[in-house]
Order: C-alpha cells, then sequence, then structure tokens
C-alpha cells in the first residue's frame, strides 16, 4: 500500500518536487490549493481546492481535518507553515509526520533578512557588510557608510521571496543599464528619485555587492544532519547551470544545517567576495530552482518523506550527479476541463 502525502498551498516550483515524488510509484499524493490556476494541481495525483481566506487556528484546524479524513501520513506545509508546526503533536497524534524546514521561531529569524543577519554566525563564514533605512537621508547617509557611490552596493527589501525588490545600484544612466540589459541594475539617482517619492517606507537592506561566483545550494536534512545537497552555479552565459563539487562549501552548509537545526527541504544562498563564500540568505522552503536539482539527480520530496518517516537515516540518502551541466526548458500544459470544487 502507498503512503499518503499531502503538499497544501505552496509556490509553483512544488510541482516539480510533486512530479519527481510520483515518478517513485512509492507515494499516494494529495494537493491543494485556494486557484485553480496553481500548477502544483496538474498531474497524476489527487487535487483540491483548498477554502480561500482561512488562516491561523482555523486553517489548522482545517488541516487536521483534511489529515483525518484522508489518512494522511507525511504533510509538507507551505501555508501556515509557523503555526502548523507549533501544532505538530496534534497531526502526530493522527499519525501525521510533518516536514517543515525549521522552528517557527527560526523561520521567523530567516525571513526577516535583517535580524538573520545580524545574528548571523560569522564563525562559520563572513557576510557582506550591510545596512538598513527607511528614508532617503538613511539611504544616502548608508550608502557613505559602507564606502561611497564608488564601493559596488545593491539594496533589497529585509522581507521577501526570490530576487523581487533586489537591485544593484550603478553610477551609469538609466537609458544605459535599460539597452545594456541589467534587468536588476538601478542607477544612485534613480533609486534616490524612488526613495524620495516615499517619506518612509518597508524596512530595505543596503549591502555591499558580492560579484563572485554565485551559488544556491538546496539541501536536504533531519533535525540539524545534512543529508545531501546540489551546489548551483549559474554558467557565463546563463542558459545552463553546474552541480558543483566543492568541500569548502560542503562545509559550510553542514555547519549551518546543524547551527539552525534544519530539516526537510530548504535553500541557501552563498556568493563569493573577494574569492571568499559569504552567506546571503537561507530560505526554509524549496527555491525557485529546485527543478534543476532534481535534474542532478536528488528527489528532494521522496527522501524528505523517507526521513520524516524514520525509513531511512540521512547518511543513507544516496549522492547526486555533481559536475555535471543541467538546463531548464520552458513548458505548457492543458488546463483540466473538469470544475475543482473547494474543500470545506
Amino acid at each position: 500500500m502507498k503512503t499518503r502525502v499531502w503538499f497544501n498551498k505552496g509556490f509553483s516550483v512544488l510541482h516539480h518536487v510533486i512530479a519527481a515524488m510520483h515518478s517513485t510509484a512509492q507515494w499516494e499524493i494529495y494537493a491543494t490549493h485556494t486557484s485553480n490556476d496553481a500548477p502544483m494541481l496538474y498531474g497524476p495525483w489527487h487535487h483540491e481546492l483548498e477554502p480561500k481566506g482561512l488562516v491561523g487556528s482555523a486553517y489548522v484546524q482545517w488541516a487536521l481535518d483534511y489529515c483525518k479524513k484522508h489518512r494522511i501520513e507525511v504533510f509538507f506545509p507551505s501555508k501556515e507553515k509557523s503555526i502548523v508546526k507549533k501544532h505538530e503533536a496534534d497531526f502526530e497524534a493522527l499519525g501525521t509526520r510533518l516536514v517543515v524546514a525549521a522552528s517557527p521561531e527560526t523561520i521567523k529569524l530567516l525571513d526577516h533578512k535583517a535580524d538573520f543577519l545580524k545574528a548571523f554566525p560569522t564563525e562559520i563564514c563572513p557576510i557582506p557588510d550591510w545596512r538598513t533605512f527607511h528614508t532617503l537621508d538613511e539611504f544616502n547617509q548608508r550608502v557613505e557608510e559602507l564606502g561611497g557611490e564608488t564601493e559596488p552596493l545593491c539594496f533589497k527589501p529585509s522581507v521577501g521571496i526570490y530576487a523581487s525588490g533586489f537591485r544593484m545600484l550603478r553610477r551609469r544612466s538609466r537609458m544605459t543599464l535599460l539597452l545594456g540589459n541589467e534587468l536588476y541594475a538601478m542607477s544612485y539617482t534613480e533609486a534616490r528619485e524612488y526613495f524620495g517619492n516615499n517619506k518612509k517606507f518597508t524596512e530595505m537592506l543596503l549591502m555591499q555587492l558580492c560579484e563572485g561566483t554565485e551559488r544556491s545550494i538546496d539541501c536536504l536534512a533531519l533535525d540539524g544532519e545534512l543529508a545531501q545537497y546540489v551546489i548551483r552555479t549559474k554558467s557565463q552565459e546563463g542558459s545552463s547551470q553546474f552541480s558543483e563539487e566543492n568541500p569548502e562549501v560542503e562545509q559550510i552548509v553542514r555547519d549551518i544545517t546543524r547551527h539552525y537545526r534544519l530539516s526537510g527541504i530548504f535553500n541557501m544562498q552563498l556568493k563569493d567576495r573577494q574569492g571568499v563564500p559569504n552567506m546571503l540568505e537561507i530560505n526554509p522552503r524549496p527555491s525557485g530552482g529546485i527543478h534543476m536539482s532534481i535534474t542532478a539527480g536528488l528527489n528532494y520530496g521522496h527522501y524528505a518523506a523517507l526521513l520524516a518517516l524514520g525509513r531511512i537515516q540521512p547518511h543513507e540518502v544516496p549522492a547526486p550527479r555533481r559536475n555535471v551541466h543541467m538546463m531548464a526548458f520552458s513548458s505548457s500544459l492543458l488546463v483540466k476541463e473538469d470544475v475543482l470544487e473547494e474543500q470545506h
């Protein structure tokens, strides 16, 4: 009999995690979302619409009822994962194991980049110099504190996902940047115009820009013990990525995983500054590029579930392919003709 697994509302990348897991023929998979257009609902697995508007304790109760109704044995929560984690004992009483990257307190810390950097253990690896700002005057002051416009700097929101709000600061004009196809660059003049039009705005980070090799590491762990990982670096052309073998980065990832007692599926972002890997952020969820790491041979959902169930230990997870190139292609699919009904 197949083990029943549930993925609730999450980002579109979950489709890749679910599809890879389904390919093993060992799991009976359930996927739910509030939107009929969510990619994770489309595949040869159970799919339902979640009730819209549920949050907090009301959502937890709905999730408990869902697990009981479908006899779910492994639950990968994305929506409301922190409060779901707080009720872990209630789910385990139903026979449901949770796969969550960290404790609610650690998730809150990782999601707020300024708090994360402030508390980061720099004895494991360095971080770029950084400041926070909320106004144009503070922005100008922080630029000077970090060396002025001659230093490579960047900014991003303290709270955000993927590359939303991230910009590299350049001295060149806006038109030069546009024609040069620098999509994530902004001139200092343009930045000052933007911040000057807002008397006070959400907390932003101003950081030294690390201009060396960027690495996105998709990880799998159990209670602080790293099981496996894929270190992805981008090619100079940007059309492919490389699964790197790098003992120095591996040790950093192991130490960080142990420090934050990370579990399940998560991602780290490192970038070289003067040839030394610097920590940028840790994402307590599957990354936007996890499909590339799955291509390298690591079936994240499959092994995360096996670890959660105690069927294997971290050292038993087989290593993916290293030192290989991977390339992603766009694809499309037909939207289901049948109408999904909201579950209550």
